[in-house]
């Protein structure tokens, strides 16, 4: 098991990841329609984003598990684990290795706009709830959370 910065090489694995994520995961809480729209991205653009954020990877056997990507200013864009290694301890290694990254960056604060399905998640790594949000993707409307947590002093 490692955890490795992205490169363009891990492109396909890591947006087969995302993918996988969201439509194994997300049932219950979001429908089908919802769950085709949040999937459905422009490859090029999700790969020059994974390319400008920084991007980790959680690597088992060889095989892209995880990721997480961040922007510089402390906002925490992507958190995906396949649903077959879930609860496994890989989305709070990858979460750990971003917040001490941010805070080499001297970033205090990290923010994320999360999920229904991940809103628990964050709750227990000390995230706090600023506010529900409805929002719209690819003409589907979503709940999620925006969410913050102190991560240096």
């Amino acid at each position: 098991m490692t955890i490795q910065s992205y490169t363009e090489t891990d492109a396909q694995e890591a947006l087969a990841v995302f993918q996988s994520a969201v439509q194994e995961s997300c049932y219950p809480d979001y429908s089908h329609r919802q769950i085709q729209a949040w999937c459905d991205v422009n490859q090029k653009v999700f790969f020059a984003k994974l390319a400008r954020q920084k991007t980790f990877l959680f690597v088992l056997k060889q095989q892209i598990v995880g990721l997480i990507s961040a922007e510089q200013s402390g906002y925490l864009d992507l958190l995906f684990v396949k649903k077959a290694f879930q609860n496994q301890g890989i989305a709070s290694q990858l979460l750990s290795k971003i917040e001490d990254w941010l805070i080499e960056q001297k970033i205090e604060i990290l923010t994320v706009e999360s999920s229904l399905t991940a809103k628990s998640f964050f709750e227990q790594k000390g995230f706090q709830l600023i506010s529900k949000q409805q929002v719209e993707l690819r003409n589907e409307q979503f709940i999620n959370f925006k969410m913050s947590k102190q991560i240096a002093k």
